[in-house]
């Protein structure tokens, strides 16, 4: 058989590791910059893993810079934000960040954020991932039928931010 229908390979043990820590580490900061822009930085430069793997500190402050020139940091948002029946087979999903304009009460955007350790991304890796977040948006309308809902995809490490579904 080709290759190519074998599916796309699998990812090695360390690269998983690195994404699991990566995704850990971007959530505890973001929790912590919506506290206190300062100590979250602080934290950031002190954490163990930056001193492991100093790449992922440029990944991290580069998804808070895209936040902030986005005008994205001084809304309301939710790391590891639980979303009932928008996981695989129909269970429990938890979307990255999710961020509501102006209000969480009452948005009139919705923005659902997935990153990824990736430098960019393949249309059949974009298809997995408009699958995955048209599940989140699709729970989220349900919440919020007049909100209009946008899902990115963020490549960490190329910086990249995809719009799967612009609102």
């Amino acid at each position: 058989l080709p290759l190519m229908a074998l599916g796309p390979a699998p990812e090695a043990p360390e690269r998983i590791r690195k994404g699991i820590q990566i995704h850990a580490l971007l959530r505890e900061v973001l929790v912590r910059e919506g506290i206190d822009p300062q100590q979250a930085r602080t934290y950031l430069a002190q954490h163990p893993l930056i001193q492991a793997w100093p790449k992922a500190e440029s990944m991290v402050v580069g998804f808070l810079n895209e936040l902030q020139e986005r005008g994205w940091t001084s809304l309301p948002r939710r790391t590891e934000f639980e979303l009932e029946h928008a996981g695989k087979s129909g269970g429990q999903g938890r979307a990255d960040l999710v961020i509501w304009e102006p209000l969480r009460q009452a948005p009139t955007r919705i923005r659902v954020v997935d990153f990824k350790l990736a430098a960019s991304f393949s249309e059949e890796t974009l298809g997995l991932h408009r699958q995955q977040l048209g599940a989140y948006r699709q729970t989220l309308a349900q919440h919020f039928p007049l909100a209009q809902i946008e899902a990115w995809v963020v490549g960490l490490e190329g910086g990249l931010w995809v719009n799967l579904f612009p609102g």
